[in-house]
């Protein structure tokens, strides 16, 4: 069975958003085993210098890498990432899963992932 880890950096906060997440869970858990994982975020000052944005998305990262499995393919979701339909993300996770059976997808913080990553 397909194994799905979202690892997210950030608390979801909203109840609505909480309950969609339930019940989209238990309607995937008849077709593969899905693990949330919510990282805390990294404080974000008032006066944020390019230096420092580097620095905590480097710190966000690092606690990202502890919780990734090794035999798990891994799908960085960025706003500026190619974007596919349904019907062309199926096909691509299909493809995925002929050579891995665990597939994690990560989210970044607010200032995103670091380019390191």
């Amino acid at each position: 069975m397909l194994s799905i880890q979202i690892i997210c950096v950030g608390k979801l906060r909203e109840t609505y958003l909480k309950s969609a997440i339930c019940e989209y869970s238990k309607r995937l858990s008849r077709y593969c085993k899905l693990d949330i994982l919510e990282l805390p975020d990294e404080k974000i000052p008032d006066k944020l210098s390019a230096n420092l944005a580097n620095e905590i998305k480097s710190k966000e990262c690092n606690q990202i890498i502890r919780y990734l499995r090794k035999d798990s393919y891994v799908i960085a979701l960025d706003l500026n990432g190619k974007q596919f339909s349904s019907e062309a993300f199926s096909s691509y996770l299909d493809s995925i899963t002929m050579s891995s059976s665990h597939v994690t997808f990560i989210i970044g913080g607010s200032l995103g992932l670091s380019d390191s990553f």
